[in-house]
C-alpha cells in the first residue's frame, strides 16, 4: 500500500516555519507559551514520523520489523501527546489552569499515560498495532481507542 503523503510534506514545512517564527520572537516566559512551543514540537514530530512510517508501511521489506515497530511507536506517541498538551494549552490561555488541583491533573493525565502505555507495549500486545505474517501493517484491537481518547480530550477542554 502507497500513502498520499503531500499533506504531511506540507505540514513539516509549515510546521518548521512556525517554530522558527515561534522561537525567533521575543516571548514572555508564561507556562501557555511554553504549552504552546510543546504542541508545535509534537505536531511537527507527528508529521515527521508520519512521513517515515508510510514510506515503511508502503516497503515493508526493506526494513526490520524492529526498527517498524520503533517508528510507528514514535509516531502514535508523538500524535497522541498533541492533544493532552492542547488541552492544557487551552486550560492555561482560559486562566482556569491558576489553580490546578490534583484532580484536574489526574482528568488531564490518566487518559494520555494509559494511551501511552498502551502503545509502547504493542510490539508485545498488538493491541494498537501490529504487522502481520507477511510484514504488512495492521490495526490492532485497541486502535479505536485512540479516536475516542482524541475526543475525551477535546470534550475536556471545552469543557475547562
Amino acid at each position: 500500500m502507497v500513502y498520499e503523503i503531500s499533506f504531511d510534506i506540507a505540514a513539516v514545512l509549515i510546521f518548521i516555519i512556525l517554530i522558527s517564527l515561534f522561537y525567533g520572537k521575543k516571548k514572555s516566559p508564561y507556562r501557555y507559551n511554553v504549552a504552546f512551543g510543546a504542541l508545535l514540537a509534537a505536531s511537527l514530530l507527528t508529521a515527521v514520523f508520519d512521513l517515515i512510517s508510510a514510506y515503511m508501511i508502503s516497503y515493508p521489506d526493506l526494513f526490520s520489523q524492529r526498527l517498524s515497530y520503533l517508528v510507528n511507536i514514535i509516531y502514535l506517541s508523538a500524535q497522541n501527546a498533541a492533544t493532552p498538551i492542547y488541552t492544557y494549552y487551552i486550560v492555561l490561555l482560559t486562566n482556569s489552569g491558576r489553580k490546578t488541583g490534583w484532580r484536574k491533573a489526574l482528568l488531564l493525565l490518566a487518559p494520555s499515560i494509559m494511551e501511552l502505555l498502551l502503545i509502547l507495549t504493542t510490539p508485545y500486545t498488538g493491541l494498537i498495532f501490529y504487522y502481520d505474517q507477511s510484514g504488512y501493517y495492521r490495526h490492532g484491537s485497541l486502535f479505536i481507542l485512540l479516536y475516542i481518547v482524541v475526543v475525551y480530550y477535546l470534550m475536556l477542554g471545552a469543557y475547562f
